[in-house]
């Protein structure tokens, strides 16, 4: 029941949210502290549902310090991108390691402090892969 609230409000959490346009592809960035990994996930799915094409990033402060992030790639897109490449670099911003599917990859670090900074590398990753 908690986590349903958490969900809800993560959710409704727009202005928490940033969604750019990077050559044609939608890419969603969101933190999400307070959710763990399952809620991240629900997330996900729910906003991949809403959009039908793009790229989710979220991320959270799963405790103190620690972090953990998520990726989510649709499926058409998926012959561009691929969800495990886009979550390394950001996996290594915040002391960490990850990897995952080409659709979901996920990781987790030590180095909260650079949340946002992994966050906002999707952005710019996202980018270089679309230009190869």
């Amino acid at each position: 029941e908690l986590e349903d609230v958490k969900l809800k409000m993560a959710g409704g959490a727009a202005a928490a949210s940033t969604v750019r346009t990077i050559a044609g592809v939608s890419v969603h960035v969101q933190r999400t502290d307070g959710l763990d990994g399952t809620a991240m996930r629900t997330l996900a799915d729910q906003l991949r549902d809403k959009m039908k094409s793009g790229v989710i990033a979220l991320g959270a402060e799963v405790e103190a310090g620690k972090v953990s992030l998520l990726v989510v790639v649709t499926k058409d897109l998926i012959g561009r991108l691929k969800a495990g490449e886009l979550i390394k670099p950001m996996a290594v911003e915040v002391g960490g390691t990850g990897g995952g599917r080409p659709e979901m990859a996920q990781a987790g670090g030590k180095d909260a402090s650079r949340l946002d900074a992994a966050l906002e590398k999707v952005f710019s990753l996202v980018e270089t892969v679309l230009q190869r």
